[in-house]
């Protein structure tokens, strides 16, 4: 019996704390919450970006259509990023984009609907989004 089931009922849509990792001076959180009435896995990362790197990662963040040429791909094992299309755009860094992976065999091809949302806390009254929405 384990009292800290995180996938228990009780935690449904709640944060969950995956890890917080330590890879040299950098360091960064992973959270996740489960909706399983929507069968919708969300996933938050927390990482301090230094300032002079924030506009190029936006940037390459950004341009969500290049991703297939850009992300690493692998023919042992099959491992590729076939397509990937922003199906909406809302404020500066917020994005919905749909990309289509194949997979080694037997796995078929994946599709990931992903929501990125950019949030700072550069002001002081709390979290922003870049699109001016206040961060959860």
């Amino acid at each position: 019996d384990n009292d800290d089931d995180d996938e228990s009922p009780e935690n449904e849509g709640q944060w969950i704390k995956q890890g917080t990792h330590q890879r040299g001076h950098l360091n960064f959180a992973i959270y996740y919450k489960m909706d399983h009435a929507r069968s919708q896995l969300t996933c938050r990362i927390e990482t301090p970006i230094p300032s002079s790197l924030l506009v190029p990662l936006l940037s390459v963040l950004n341009e969500s259509e290049l991703y297939s040429k850009w992300i690493p791909e692998w023919k042992v094992p099959k491992l590729q990023v076939v397509k990937s299309e922003k199906l909406r755009q809302s404020g500066r860094c917020s994005q919905i984009i749909h990309v289509v992976t194949v997979v080694p065999w037997p796995l078929a091809k994946r599709e990931l609907f992903l929501k990125a949302v950019a949030c700072d806390d550069i002001h002081s009254e709390g979290e922003r989004r870049s699109d001016e929405g206040t961060c959860k």
